[in-house]
């Protein structure tokens, strides 16, 4: 945990060598030490994106989607050298970069103190920024966040927590946020910009383990969540959602059908 989580620290972007076991083995207890904290930070940002929607700030189309990074996935960009600070990640969908970049402005904080327009804290402290404008179309901004102090006394209020047990701002985990339009979501996922393309994804590979049960949930496939605009809370994907979102060409099993009611009068003579 120590090793890992410190290669996850935004002053030190160099990720700690590990054997594969013990990588593994260490994102998996990580994850599992974070993840209640991450879950409840999607569920405040979904009632706080309700918020401006309900102020007229925002569209009611915005929406976002949430995951925590699959231990393959991880341990490949670890093993490549690559940053670790993705392992927890928000996808914000706006009609337009304007939009997006109206939220930026409430819920991030680029200097010590500042307000939202609205007069309180906002939610996040911005680390590490990068901008993509790729030639396959992906156009989007990313930035690594943690969460503001102020907002931890906030949720330790909302769940009870005492003196004793209370959460610490050094339990949230680094959350990288990207922000895109819808333009650009939908060429992530089906266009010159998807996943299969972008990673050159061997789908075959991918249908084979699909096919003998092998894609599971946390090992092979991120688990994920969409925002709510009709509830406080998000919404946890099914891992066949998140097959379909990642990859489009994956052929799945049909569900299985309820049986037909049959006749009552199928048996009777005529």
């Amino acid at each position: 945990m120590n090793e890992f989580k410190e290669s996850l620290n935004p002053e030190n972007y160099q990720a700690t060598p590990l054997s594969e076991r013990e990588a593994r083995r260490t994102y998996e207890k990580f994850v599992i030490d974070q993840e209640e904290q991450f879950i409840l930070f999607i569920n405040y940002l979904n009632q706080y994106i309700n918020h401006l929607r309900d102020l007229g700030k925002i569209t009611p189309h915005l929406a976002f989607y949430a995951r925590v990074k699959a231990t393959n996935s991880a341990y490949k960009n670890h093993s490549d050298g690559k940053t670790l600070d993705d392992v927890f990640g928000i996808e914000i969908l706006a009609t337009s970069e304007e939009e997006y970049k109206t939220l930026m402005e409430e819920i991030e904080s680029p200097t010590e103190g500042d307000e939202a327009s609205n007069g309180t804290k906002r939610l996040l402290k911005v680390h590490h920024t990068k901008n993509h404008d790729k030639d396959n179309g992906y156009k989007a901004e990313h930035h690594t966040c943690s969460i503001e102090p102020e907002l931890v006394t906030t949720l330790n209020n909302l769940l009870g927590k005492s003196k004793d047990d209370k959460i610490s701002e050094q339990l949230f985990p680094l959350i990288e946020f990207q922000y895109k339009t819808f333009e650009v979501y939908y060429q992530g996922n089906f266009g010159t910009a998807s996943h299969e393309k972008y990673k050159n994804t061997e789908i075959r590979q991918i249908q084979a383990l699909y096919d003998a049960g092998l894609l599971t949930v946390g090992e092979y496939i991120p688990t994920m969540w969409v925002s709510n605009p009709y509830s406080d809370n998000v919404r946890e994907l099914t891992s066949r959602d998140v097959l379909k979102k990642m990859y489009p060409s994956l052929k799945l099993k049909d569900l299985k059908k309820p049986p037909e009611k049959q006749d009552s009068n199928s048996n009777i003579e005529r």
